[in-house]
């Protein structure tokens, strides 16, 4: 290992935006792991742009014991600079069952107290969806529930973040925990994840990341109050959020991977100009174009969306396709392609990604955006310092 330079390791690595955002800020990546296998072969691909060889571990964080790992790494308890790592988000978060520890994949995410524990890093950070602050350690679904009855222990919302927390504080390590939109650090869409950075306070200190881009919501929505923003302090100057624009349209996208539309979803897009949905169809549309979905409520503003290069892109997710979350292109009659996507989450041009159009996205839609993981390293650099 290079004299002065700072490692680290990386859990769940996925696509590898949280690994790629790190190393462009200075770290530098010793092992990384993701139990899906084209995640692993997407690392292989654009391995030189993380920094050179290291070893990337294709199997279930369940089957690996973090010792062996230290010790192929030459390293001792203590000496890791960094340990970093996204638990598979579909069990804590709010468009899934949210069956937290009672999932498989929750129930992984336990294990990353297992590294924490043998490595002993400098500091640590834990990358989730905003699900993660309110699901129960113990889900229990609606209609098991008996009316009025208070809800205690491991069935209480927000009892996985205590038990993160709990975890961390056992192993000495104070988490600061906040909830960040990604459109105020630089990347070109809205996107609000957990950030844990947790670090031993009687060894470090830690500031959050402050914010360098500003954003006014369309409609006059004021921002979120849950979501972490930092004192602009005098004399400094916040720039204007970067655009599904400034990401896409001068991007260079000869093949255009993508699904195409159903004839009969199509028709309603086709009506639709550049930043409405389906509110902006008729009433009779509105109906036909929704379906059940028409008398319900709330949770419809991504119906038949029709994206604006004026605006950041909304929240990438793993499929462009699904009628509630529509990310149809702000001219042309189709989805955002995957290349689009990828540049919307930050990935270089040439990052190749492994597997079918459909597994693409999926790596695409789980990944960090990369600056806003290069933000968190730099602030992680700074104290390390």
């Amino acid at each position: 290992m290079a004299k002065g330079t700072k490692y680290f390791l990386s859990l769940f690595a996925g696509a590898g935006g949280l690994d790629l955002g790190l190393h462009r800020s200075g770290l530098q990546c010793l092992w990384a792991n993701d139990f899906d296998r084209l995640s692993c072969e997407t690392l292989q691909q654009n391995q030189q742009k993380l920094g050179g060889n290291f070893e990337i571990d294709p199997n279930s964080i369940t089957d690996i014991d973090p010792k062996r790992v230290m010790r192929s790494l030459g390293l001792k308890e203590g000496e890791l600079d960094l340990l970093a790592g996204g638990p598979p988000c579909q069990a804590f978060s709010t468009a899934g069952r949210r069956q937290a520890f009672n999932d498989q994949r929750g129930d992984v995410a336990k294990r990353y107290f297992n590294f924490l524990r043998t490595f002993r890093p400098k500091f640590a950070i834990m990358e989730n969806v905003r699900g993660i602050m309110s699901v129960a350690r113990a889900h229990t679904p609606i209609a098991d529930r008996v009316r009025g009855e208070e809800l205690t222990g491991d069935r209480k919302p927000g009892s996985v973040i205590e038990y993160i927390k709990g975890q961390f504080s056992k192993l000495g390590y104070y988490p600061n925990i906040d909830l960040y939109d990604a459109v105020y650090y630089g990347v070109p869409q809205t996107r609000q994840r957990v950030f844990i950075v947790a670090f031993d306070p009687e060894q470090y200190s830690w500031e959050p990341p402050q914010h360098s881009h500003e954003y006014q919501f369309p409609k006059g929505r004021p921002p979120d109050r849950n979501v972490f923003m930092g004192e602009v302090s005098d004399g400094r100057k916040l720039k204007r959020a970067k655009t599904l624009g400034n990401a896409i349209r001068r991007l260079s996208d000869p093949n255009k991977e993508h699904p195409e539309y159903p004839r009969d979803r199509a028709k309603y897009y086709d009506k639709l100009e550049p930043g409405q949905n389906w509110t902006a169809l008729s009433p009779k549309d509105q109906k036909s174009a929704l379906g059940g979905a028409y008398d319900s409520t709330g949770g419809r503003v991504g119906f038949y969306r029709r994206l604006n290069y004026s605006r950041p892109c909304p929240t990438v997710l793993t499929s462009v396709i699904q009628k509630a979350t529509g990310m149809c292109h702000p001219e042309d009659l189709r989805p955002l392609t995957v290349r689009e996507c990828a540049a919307v989450q930050q990935f270089p041009k040439g990052w190749k990604f492994s597997g079918s159009m459909n597994q693409k996205y999926k790596q695409i839609g789980n990944a960090v955006p990369v600056g806003l993981a290069e933000v968190f390293g730099r602030s992680i650099l700074r104290s390390l310092k």
